[in-house]
């Protein structure tokens, strides 16, 4: 519901309203099973107008409820609070119900919950439907009473008829008020973060602006002669891949020195678990290595300007290999050469020219697209890159990685909120 909220697929009111509609239907089955078993088992008088008034304020109580327990569930932050706020508010709406302690009983700083609460409508009207019937319409010790009624005023029950129907109401109307709570509950309090949202279009386009204004600084800075290269659209090519192909390159006025990665033979070794610990009695069985070869003699290179892939089967090695040749692997022995145009990898060096993005997220949750994007970039360029200069090469990578959209969103945490696992 939170992706098709901030998408603004459609409002909360239709959520929360056809959430309750779609219930009604099994609530009514539900109330017919139920009825059928416990009203006869139970010994309640057979008459049909009795009946149907007993399964019409099941049928209420058990909507009002729903009702409530999802608006609950709608303004908790998360499931454990819901599952906790859920539970206090059905052991005081059941307290005092009337049953548990009768109706003159409850202090009156707690009389409030006695007439907010549906199970107190639901058994006033319950009792009320039984014992005003037939069953119960003989002379009681207290004179104008029946049986049935003195048994209601013991425990100060009513015993108007009016009342099953008022209860009725006050259920239909109960829920009601709780699906309009729960509309505004999903529009404002819901969810513990935002997972997607459309961005504020003005905001966009201001931003927009300011990135052409600040490529197009940076483009006359390096081209003194006025001249601006730019790219042509592809022929046929429409919508976003014309907009894609048109723009002007700003990482080529950054000076950096292109790099020509070479590994060769490379092999990577790991201390062996089972070495030592297992006994094999048969004097042909090959004998335990102390050290597993993960890599064996694994040879490649990458250019500048030039996207490698690098694929596999899942536990193929991919990973170890890029561990390798980053330097990140503190265990066991590496063999094999890895040359940086030409010369021997020197780890120092290797990790202020390397940028390795590994499988975990390690984005602060706070900081949003731009955010992050600036402060990578302000530790990686070098010291005498000016401000617009780092401002309008950030501008060219969020464009690149097609996220200029969602510039503005919090980085967030995967699945959770923020942005998705893709983004």
């Amino acid at each position: 519901w939170f992706k098709m909220r901030d998408a603004l697929f459609y409002p909360p009111w239709v959520h929360a309203t056809a959430t309750a509609l779609a219930s009604l239907p099994v609530q009514a089955i539900d109330c017919v099973v139920w009825s059928v078993v416990i009203y006869f088992m139970v010994g309640y008088t057979y008459d049909a107008g009795r009946f149907f008034t007993f399964y019409l304020v099941l049928f209420a109580v058990g909507t009002a409820c729903a009702a409530l327990f999802r608006l609950i569930a709608h303004v908790a932050p998360n499931g454990v609070a819901a599952n906790s706020f859920g539970g206090l508010a059905l052991l005081i709406l059941i307290v005092m119900s009337g049953f548990s302690i009768v109706r003159n009983s409850i202090p009156y700083w707690w009389i409030w919950a006695y007439w907010i609460s549906p199970f107190a409508w639901a058994l006033r009207g319950i009792v009320i439907n039984e014992m005003t019937s037939n069953n119960w319409d003989y002379p009681s010790g207290q004179p104008g009473l029946t049986a049935g009624e003195a048994a209601l005023k013991t425990f100060d029950f009513f015993i108007d008829n009016y009342w099953i129907w008022a209860g009725v109401g006050f259920l239909f109307g109960f829920a009601i008020l709780c699906t309009i709570a729960s509309a505004f509950a999903l529009k404002h309090l819901s969810g513990e973060g935002k997972v997607a949202r459309v961005s504020d279009e003005k905001e966009l386009a201001a931003a927009r602006e300011k990135t052409k204004a600040r490529r197009d600084a940076v483009a006359k800075l390096a081209n003194p002669g006025g001249t601006q290269q730019e790219l042509q659209p592809v022929p046929g090519s429409e919508g976003a891949a014309a907009a894609a192909a048109v723009h002007i390159d700003v990482s080529t006025h950054i000076p950096f020195e292109p790099i020509t990665l070479v590994f060769r033979q490379l092999r990577y070794f790991v201390p062996n678990p089972s070495f030592g610990k297992v006994k094999n009695d048969d004097p042909g069985a090959a004998e335990v290595p102390k050290m597993l070869e993960l890599l064996k003699g694994i040879t490649g290179y990458a250019e500048p300007g030039q996207l490698t892939a690098l694929m596999g089967g899942s536990g193929a090695g991919k990973t170890t290999l890029m561990d390798c040749i980053a330097g990140r692997k503190t265990v066991g022995e590496i063999q094999g050469d890895i040359m940086v145009n030409g010369h021997p990898k020197n780890q120092a060096t290797w990790s202020r020219v390397m940028g390795y993005v590994e499988q975990m997220d390690i984005h602060t949750p706070a900081q949003t697209v731009i955010e992050a994007l600036l402060f990578s970039a302000r530790l990686r360029l070098p010291s005498g890159t000016t401000r617009e200069q780092v401002m309008s090469y950030v501008d060219e990578v969020v464009e690149t990685v097609d996220l200029t959209d969602n510039m503005f969103d919090l980085v967030g945490v995967p699945a959770v909120s923020g942005l998705s696992v893709e983004q």
